[in-house]
């Protein structure tokens, strides 16, 4: 096992997307990502998005965008 322990954890509060449906990235690899942040974390996956969430599901991220950094404003 990798030795992390001189890995700085991020500061700032971080949100994620993840697309359920990406053939590169799978869902098991979000697990433990909150361990490498000192702060929150958002996690939001969606069903019917692959890789370019973005593109597959733009209103679900815009929107989610803007609720999260009226949260957590910079």
């Amino acid at each position: 096992k990798e030795d992390t322990r001189d890995v700085p954890k991020i500061k700032a509060p971080v949100l994620v997307f993840h697309g359920l449906k990406d053939p590169a990235l799978h869902s098991h690899a979000l697990n433990n990502t909150w361990e490498w942040v000192d702060n929150s974390v958002t996690i939001v996956t969606v069903p019917e998005a692959a890789h370019w969430v973005h593109s597959d599901a733009p209103k679900l991220v815009t929107d989610t965008i803007s609720d999260w950094l009226k949260r957590n404003p910079l």
